[in-house]
């Protein structure tokens, strides 16, 4: 099976759904030095699920400047090609088209996402929640529409300037292969073993990308930093 289609599998924002029939989460790979660990198990669908941790020096709000800046997501969300706002709704909620990567014999994806930005007025957490909406615009020849996708990206405020960041994901490739393998105990034991590049390396891209100073003094109307 070629590496690339299973990377494809959840290279999106794709995400999280609770649920409580979900196997326990196991750690699949930790990174000390950069500060992220990489977690896996099986939702109740079939699926596997993943969740990214990783802690960062950043603002809440310029880590909302950055997951606003569609158009800079192929610089350091992996494995996607192309992203644009659709319609922006207004600074907490949009329509995003995507494209992700993948390579031959395999049909590039694409998918709709419509993005909703929350704060907690308790613990201040912003959460970034996602749905696919597959029929907003016509499907093209080029690519197979992603029907299934979610989005989960939680910055939780800590002490000392620090933001946990979660990234967690599930979802359906698409396409006719997907029936034959998606849910099979093969395709699992793979998906494990190599799709935590996709968590671990979006997070380290994103505390590089993070230190760009066209995010550092964005402010908006909705978003409350901690008092220091």
């Amino acid at each position: 099976m070629h590496k690339c289609y299973l990377i494809l599998i959840l290279s999106l924002l794709i995400a999280y759904s609770a649920s409580a029939d979900s196997s326990p989460w196991e750690l699949e790979i930790e990174d000390k030095d950069v500060d992220i660990a990489i977690y896996y198990r099986k939702h109740n669908s079939g699926n596997i699920e993943f969740r990214g941790i990783a802690k960062v020096r950043a603002s809440l709000n310029s880590l909302v400047s950055l997951l606003s800046d569609v158009d800079s997501m192929p610089d350091w969300v992996y494995n996607i090609e192309q992203a644009k706002v659709l319609k922006k709704v207004s600074d907490v909620e949009a329509y995003t088209y995507v494209v992700n990567t993948t390579h031959f014999p395999f049909s590039k994806r694409d998918s709709i996402v419509h993005t909703i930005i929350s704060q907690d007025s308790s613990t201040l957490s912003v959460t970034i929640n996602g749905q696919s909406v597959p029929d907003y615009i016509p499907e093209s020849p080029d690519y197979v529409r992603l029907t299934l996708v979610k989005s989960f990206w939680q910055f939780k405020p800590l002490e000392n300037g620090m933001v946990e960041v979660i990234f967690q994901g599930m979802g359906e490739p698409g396409g006719s292969i997907v029936a034959d393998i998606s849910h099979s105990k093969v395709f699992h034991w793979i998906s494990k073993k190599l799709l935590w590049e996709l968590p671990m390396i979006s997070l380290k891209n994103m505390k590089q990308e993070i230190r760009k100073s066209k995010y550092h003094n964005k402010k908006y109307d909705f978003i409350r930093e901690p008092v220091k």
